[in-house]
């Protein structure tokens, strides 16, 4: 356990090493000549932007035959959010699945199915760009290399689950095994019911999905511009994507909360090599916490009022 725990003080160690390297007083006047009113707009289109997001998981569910409206989606889409911002590699946004079971939606593992192919999709999209900015911006050596092989073993493994018949059972097993190590007496029922949500979801809104992806995507990166520029950044929406898509892989590690320390190493790796200034590239990084995972949290804190968690016990 203690082992565990000192995983996640990685990206707080990296933090506390990138601001000891900082000229305070360049910092200072970079932030205080920030354009507040990108920044703001920046925060303000975190409510469309989850909302595409909780449209798609709306969207997975009924695929499952399993109806939710819109109002609740979305809040219990913010809600997880708040939580996916307070833990490690954002595995608090899975308690979607308990929404669904305290409102007689779904059980908590067939839910569970669903909640996991929505987070797949931002997860696709992002290896995808993130492989592709290798190519293009190629940040170290043989880079576009692994980004091609990267790539093509991404779309053999996409090829082989497309043609697979039999995804659904060998989810299930591995759904099983680990639920067997948390509550053996639910892992055989649970793996079955993961199991058949997954069955039901395959091939199924892919278009759709897809498009929602791209399109919440789109309005990421967009933010992330607009915090590039209020804090002097000259990064058109192009050198955007790639940059975030990467960016954002290195804030799943499960070695620190909200993404610090690992978001400002890899800015700065990727950034730096740019010629823009060590300060700037920190306070962009500032930014983005600010904007994503403070802002966004408190819209989910807010949404977690209006729709918390009772499950009773039994």
């Amino acid at each position: 356990m203690l082992k565990h725990k000192l995983w996640k003080l990685i990206g707080l160690v990296i933090l506390a090493y990138i601001l000891s390297r900082i000229d305070w007083p360049q910092f200072l006047r970079v932030v205080r000549d920030a354009k507040i009113t990108l920044i703001l707009t920046a925060f303000l289109l975190n409510i469309p932007q989850l909302w595409l997001k909780s449209t798609r998981w709306q969207a997975l569910l009924s695929a499952q035959g399993k109806r939710i409206k819109n109002v609740d989606a979305f809040l219990y889409y913010l809600g997880a959010t708040y939580l996916g911002v307070i833990t490690p590699g954002r595995v608090g946004e899975f308690v979607k699945a308990l929404y669904l079971k305290q409102h007689g939606i779904a059980t908590i593992s067939y839910g569970f199915s669903s909640v996991l192919v929505d987070r797949l999709w931002d997860l696709l999209l992002l290896v995808v760009l993130g492989l592709a900015g290798l190519i293009v911006i190629h940040p170290f050596e043989y880079a576009a290399l692994i980004g091609w092989v990267g790539l093509a073993g991404l779309v053999g493994l996409l090829a082989f689950l497309i043609f697979s018949s039999s995804i659904g059972k060998v989810a299930g097993i591995i759904y099983g095994k680990f639920l067997s190590s948390k509550i053996p007496k639910a892992a055989k029922e649970g793996a079955g019911r993961f199991g058949d949500g997954l069955r039901d979801l395959w091939g199924k809104r892919i278009g759709l999905s897809a498009g929602l992806t791209c399109l919440a995507y789109g309005l990421f990166f967009l933010q992330c511009a607009f915090i590039a520029h209020g804090f002097g950044l000259p990064l058109s929406y192009v050198e955007i994507v790639p940059i975030m898509a990467m960016v954002n892989l290195f804030s799943f590690l499960p070695v620190s909360v909200s993404g610090l320390g690992t978001r400002d190493a890899a800015l700065l790796f990727l950034l730096t090599r740019r010629g823009l200034g060590y300060e700037s590239i920190v306070a962009f990084s500032m930014g983005i916490l600010i904007v994503f995972y403070v802002g966004g949290g408190l819209l989910g804190l807010t949404a977690w009022f209006l729709r918390p968690i009772t499950l009773k016990k039994g």
